[in-house]
């Protein structure tokens, strides 16, 4: 597009704005796409035939279906290994995992007794200025 071309689009915007033709509502019953039956080749007037026509079903020769049940029961090991890690089970490493976890518990314990405590002092100092 040229120069020109842009500013007799501007332009033509900025008059369109001016005029309020900018802010026509759309009507959205407008057809803007052909019937279907036009679409199609049908003449005018003529009602669609809607109806499918029927499709055999045909059967595989063959059962596609995959046996998962060796997957499955290794899956469900696995699962039920480590679910024995997280109760602290009788292996070497299940007990450094519940450690762990005993031992943040224990920390977590800590910080909220001390943010108990510093929420009572401000509570009281609160009250005592309010006095």
């Amino acid at each position: 597009m040229s120069v020109e071309d842009v500013k007799k689009i501007r332009s033509a915007y900025e008059q369109m704005l001016k005029d309020g033709t900018a802010f026509k509502e759309v009507d959205m019953s407008m057809v803007v796409e052909p019937d279907v039956g036009v679409a199609q080749g049908s003449p005018l007037g003529d009602a669609i035939n809607e109806t499918p026509a029927p499709q055999k079903h045909i059967q595989p020769e063959v059962d596609d279906h995959t046996d998962y049940t060796a997957h499955d029961s290794y899956m469900r090991q696995r699962i039920d290994s480590l679910r024995s890690k997280m109760r602290g089970g009788s292996g070497t490493n299940e007990g450094v995992v519940m450690s762990s976890t005993k031992k943040e518990l224990i920390a977590l314990k800590k910080r909220v007794k001390e943010i108990e405590e510093a929420l009572m002092l401000v509570m009281e100092t609160h009250e005592r200025l309010m006095e």
